[in-house]
């Protein structure tokens, strides 16, 4: 019984795996990532990227990373606010 348990599990995590694949792929630019691939598309979220910038590092996507930073740290104000 457990096998069959850890096999569920493992083919759960498993799709979930591909699924984030696909939307991270759908959501990469030249430039980054975008906050979305439809409602948002050619948005970029400091938010967003604040929430996946580890797991993205570990999923080589370092490039498209180093990219995207500089976009908004040249929108940043002297007040810190970004524009």
């Amino acid at each position: 019984m457990i096998n069959v348990k850890s096999y569920e599990l493992g083919q759960l995590i498993e799709n979930k795996r591909r699924e984030a694949e696909k939307v991270i792929n759908c959501c990469k630019s030249m430039n980054g990532f975008y906050a979305s691939c439809d409602t948002y598309f050619g948005q970029y979220w400091l938010r967003d990227m604040v929430y996946v910038i580890k797991p993205l590092l570990t999923r080589d996507y370092s490039i498209e990373v180093s990219n995207q930073l500089p976009l908004f740290a040249n929108k940043q104000k002297k007040d810190g606010d970004i524009q």
